[in-house]
């Protein structure tokens, strides 16, 4: 039973009259409040209170550990037996300190409710990690066949083979896509999943990622845009930054793991980004034209202004002047025409600025504006021009010029409910690069070294005493990827000659923990060839329907991208071969690999940079 003091005037007269007599005996003077025990000695009441609470809270967490394992016991029936038996204990020491009427005795049976219960979370933890094992397992067990075989043919090693052919992978025979999708990349970052490659026959077959603000609920561009998920926890690569997309179709779900080195827009000087003849180019203006600014003098300065389209709309959060703070939705009325008789103040003159370039707004007849609902100017009436306040060289436009070299890779999972609630994988990857390397090969001489990294799924097997192998573990892998591309030259050996080789090692797990020490995918030596426009790896001489190799009989392919320049940022295409690589070489290289080990299969894709 749980003691209470009492309560009223009745009690503080009883206590009043214990606090004397207890004082003058040596007692506790009343500042605890006590009552009688069984043998007749004080009590301490809040003391032998808070033993059979913490009795109480040690059973109830014994009793919970066991409920939420209580799904999962099959998995290790033992742990969950001994738990079951460690909450009972506490159970029953629960009921002894509940009961008891000493504080001795009662803190007695909370220490044995207390070490009861936590065996009883210890043998639940090893229920659940029983559970986590037993479906990592079984995750393993499901996913393995896609890594290991990821073109369907039933063929897993086998030099040759063609497993990064797409016309045969995930996503490219399914009912949810053609089969020639193909990803790619605009300047800024966009990353484009095209269904049926450009074909006319499913006009708006499109996804462009994150393009997440068009009409519905979730917002869509179409019926199956794939959605960014921002929650999804992925793991780091250095030096590129990742995204998450998803979509559910008919019980299929389609994710895709994306990573770019994609930089922030640049900034740019005002008279190159608005350029005499980029008016086209630029919303909400209609012309621009270089002019000499002020007296002839040492504050003299030559800069480009602006003359505006009367709609302005597209542009109205970069046009700034207090002056035309005048209301929301509203019309001027001849505000800003110059009055004649205010000889020393030119009403059409309104200080501000454009796009963040300090400056002046003018405007001779005619000249009013016409703000929207937030109070932005959207319509302009009578011709208004923009100078900047400085020279358009001194001053830069913040943050216009999305990055156009670039890279994209990364991997594509479907996962497939079956009719009886299981699920079944398939996979993918990709790459690409927002600046294909156009240089002819043969004016590219030299070696070029590339480091960066790479990233995809794995599946990992032990084997028992027969040598029979089951997949243990399986999920993203991280990983090293090193190449050394050989071009032309007289520095280069002749068989060497437009090849390149490579190295993927390190694997991780997506916690940061190696996967096997002895894991490391050699890509064997490809071909460099002009196709497409660009430069691409992995056909081998004279075979055009074989990959190059990798580790265990698996293949790779890849691509070049990026233009280089020189020490002024000044493209470099010089056509007489005279520039040696690795200044004129490719800026990065990006491509797609799988390969077998003797427990475990790997597929992914890589992307990496000129050292």
């Amino acid at each position: 039973m749980r003691y209470e003091t009492w309560t009223g005037w009745g009690r503080f007269a009883v206590i009043g009259l214990l606090a004397v007599v207890m004082a003058a005996c040596g007692g506790n003077g009343g500042n605890t409040p006590m009552t009688g025990g069984d043998d007749g000695d004080a009590v301490d009441v809040p003391a032998l209170n808070a033993a059979k609470d913490a009795a109480m809270a040690a059973y109830d967490m014994a009793k919970k550990a066991v409920a939420d394992v209580e799904a999962h016991k099959d998995a290790d029936m033992d742990s969950y037996t001994t738990a079951v038996a460690k909450r009972d204990e506490a159970e029953a020491a629960n009921k002894k300190a509940q009961a008891d009427e000493t504080v001795a005795d009662a803190e007695k049976y909370r220490d044995m409710a207390r070490d009861a219960n936590t065996e009883a979370m210890k043998y639940a933890d090893m229920v659940t990690r029983a559970a986590g094992t037993a479906a990592d397992r079984a995750m393993a067990a499901a996913i393995a066949p896609a890594i290991a075989d990821p073109d369907g043919d039933g063929v897993i090693v086998g030099v040759g083979q063609t497993d990064l052919q797409k016309d045969m992978r995930q996503g490219h025979n399914s009912d949810n896509l053609a089969n020639s999708t193909t990803f790619t990349v605009a300047a800024g970052g966009a990353v484009t999943v095209d269904h049926d490659g450009g074909a006319t026959t499913n006009e708006g077959q499109e996804d462009v990622l994150d393009k997440d603000d068009m009409p519905g609920d979730p917002p869509m561009s179409i019926k199956n845009q794939f959605m960014k998920q921002a929650d999804a926890m992925r793991a780091d690569l250095d030096g590129f930054a990742v995204s998450v997309h998803e979509r559910t179709l008919d019980k299929v779900t389609d994710t895709l793991t994306v990573y770019t080195n994609v930089e922030d827009n640049a900034d740019q000087a005002y008279q190159m980004y608005y350029g005499t003849n980029d008016a086209g180019a630029r919303n909400g203006i209609n012309a621009i034209a270089e002019q000499t600014i002020g007296e002839e003098g040492d504050d003299q300065y030559m800069a480009n202004v602006i003359t505006f389209d009367a709609d302005v709309s597209p542009i109205s959060d970069q046009i700034v002047a207090t002056r035309f703070r005048i209301g929301n939705g509203v019309t001027s009325d001849t505000q800003f025409d110059d009055n004649d008789a205010t000889t020393e103040v030119d009403e059409g003159e309104v200080e501000g600025s454009f796009n963040g370039i300090p400056g002046t707004y003018a405007c001779e007849t005619g000249c009013d504006v016409t703000t929207d609902d937030m109070g932005r100017v959207s319509t302009f009436a009578g011709t208004w021009i923009f100078t900047p306040t400085e020279a358009g060289s001194k001053m830069m436009v913040r943050s216009v010029i999305p990055d156009a070299d670039f890279l994209t890779f990364g991997y594509w999972l479907q996962a497939t409910e079956q009719a009886d609630g299981s699920m079944t994988y398939r996979i993918n990857t990709f790459h690409a690069g927002a600046q294909p390397f156009s240089t002819p090969i043969v004016n590219v001489e030299g070696t070029a070294e590339y480091s960066g990294k790479a990233t995809g799924l794995y599946a990992r097997k032990t084997f028992n005493n027969k040598g029979v192998g089951t997949p243990i573990s399986s999920g993203q892998f991280t990983a090293d990827a090193n190449l050394m591309a050989n071009f032309g030259g007289n520095n280069v050996a002749v068989n060497l000659q437009n090849s390149i080789t490579g190295t993927v090692s390190n694997f991780m797990d997506d916690s940061g923990n190696m996967i096997d020490d002895d894991w490391s995918v050699k890509l064997n030596k490809a071909n460099i060839a002009a196709a497409g426009g660009g430069l691409t790896i992995g056909e081998l001489e004279g075979e055009n329907d074989r990959k190059a190799t990798t580790t265990g009989g698996g293949s790779w392919i890849g691509t070049f991208y990026g233009i280089p320049v020189d020490a002024m940022r000044t493209p470099i295409t010089d056509n007489d071969a005279t520039t040696a690589a690795p200044e004129n070489a490719p800026t990065s290289v990006a491509g797609e690999f799988n390969a077998h080990f003797s427990n475990g299969h790997v597929i992914g894709a890589f992307g990496a940079t000129k050292k």
